[in-house]
């Protein structure tokens, strides 16, 4: 292939990803969710995140030390949950295997109402990483393909530093 047919396709390859993500941003479609890559030192890992979800929803990625039951306990000391939920399954990343969870409980700290988690545990011993996305219900229930395939596409890349 000529270097200027070459150059002509990846024109046309931009200006088609161009137009698909002018449309990803647009929170009230079922559409595509814009996601950008991270690296934090600070944070010990690295990964993708959504660059936009909208107004009612919020995603968070952190790494803690310490073993998943030490996870387990912060997330049902941050909720209202009365016993943590079971797993709905497991997910293959890149680099780390996940557990799944999918629940709706209040989290204080944010107000008294509910809120839906789609939340994701890794890790051993000595180290763990946690995914949760915070919608409000009815609007995971509007778009959850949206947000399962932004929540996904977050747990599949998130790798430690090395």
């Amino acid at each position: 292939m000529e270097i200027r047919s070459f150059t002509r396709w990846c024109a046309l390859i931009l200006i088609l990803g161009l137009i698909s993500c002018s449309t990803s941003l647009d929170k009230d479609s079922q559409g595509w969710i814009l996601m950008r890559y991270f690296s934090s030192e600070e944070r010990g890992f690295s990964g993708v995140e959504p660059v936009d979800l909208g107004d009612n929803a919020q995603l968070v990625q952190e790494a803690f030390p310490g073993s998943r039951e030490e996870m387990v306990a912060v997330t049902m000391e941050t909720t209202t949950l009365d016993e943590f939920p079971d797993s709905t399954g497991s997910y293959q990343g890149a680099a780390l295997s996940w557990d799944l969870y999918s629940f709706d409980t209040e989290i204080p700290e944010l107000g008294p109402f509910t809120v839906h988690l789609n939340m994701a545990l890794a890790g051993g011993d000595s180290q763990g990483y946690f995914v949760a996305l915070v919608t409000l219900p009815e609007e995971n229930e509007e778009f959850p393909e949206k947000y399962r395939s932004g929540f996904l596409h977050t747990i599949y890349s998130l790798s430690p530093n090395e």
